[in-house]
């Protein structure tokens, strides 16, 4: 797989000034994950190949990680790109540091397998944060229960404004979502709940971007054409 040169713009308006969509890096980036660049993944070899680490794409020097073999994601692929499958148990990735200033979250994914409650595994954000749960055939993106300054916060799903509290998940699907906090998140995992390590999403990750600022509507729907063309939707 042919690799670009890291490349980072922050903060030039037009946003769409920048072009180089392979590159695209969220301004106030705190963590990038971007798992179709194979220069930031280290690959855990031993039996079937699965991913020990991958280095932040906006700062090198810092790695999510997992070190036990039987938590790590697998190798899958969104549209082409390399992507990394997380099981609905226990896969996971921890950042290097707690993230504490968490204010806008991007995801590039599918989720591949439907179960009952997502609550608290999408990410382990402060007070039992998770995206998707619910009962029944209608998931509904949020469990109002947990931190209110994440579900009153703003949510484009592949583009378009959603109610996180009536949206139904994107099963199976390819999709973009962009949360959007109305105050300050941390987060230490993806998939899994910093508090119940048995729970976890069924995910095939193509990319996370998270940052520290927030954005006007017309940046967020720019930031989601950017990585949907990155990611051939």
């Amino acid at each position: 797989m042919q690799n670009s040169s890291l490349s980072i713009s922050l903060g030039l308006p037009p946003f769409s000034q920048n072009t180089n969509y392979d590159n695209f890096i969220i301004p106030g980036a705190l963590a990038v994950l971007d798992f179709s660049d194979s220069s930031t993944i280290t690959w855990d070899n031993t039996g079937t190949p699965s991913i020990s680490s991958i280095k932040y794409k906006n700062n090198l020097s810092l790695s999510a990680t997992a070190t036990d073999k039987t938590k790590q994601p697998v190798g899958d692929s969104i549209n082409g790109k390399v992507a990394a499958k997380f099981d609905t148990f226990d896969d996971y990735l921890q950042f290097s540091s707690r993230l504490t200033t968490v204010r806008t979250v991007i995801w590039i994914g599918r989720l591949h397998l439907t179960v009952d409650h997502f609550n608290d595994s999408w990410l382990g954000l402060t007070d039992d944060v998770g995206v998707y749960c619910g009962a029944g055939p209608t998931y509904a993106l949020l469990d109002t229960a947990f931190t209110p300054s994440l579900w009153a916060g703003t949510w484009y799903l592949n583009g378009s404004a959603v109610t996180p509290t009536t949206t139904a998940a994107p099963i199976g699907s390819n999709f973009s979502l962009i949360m959007q906090t109305t105050s300050n998140g941390t987060c230490d995992y993806i998939s899994r709940d910093r508090d119940f390590t048995a729970r976890g999403l069924p995910i095939v990750l193509g990319e996370i971007q998270l940052s520290s600022q927030t954005f006007t509507e017309s940046e967020l729907l720019e930031f989601n054409t950017n990585l949907r063309t990155k990611w051939n939707f």
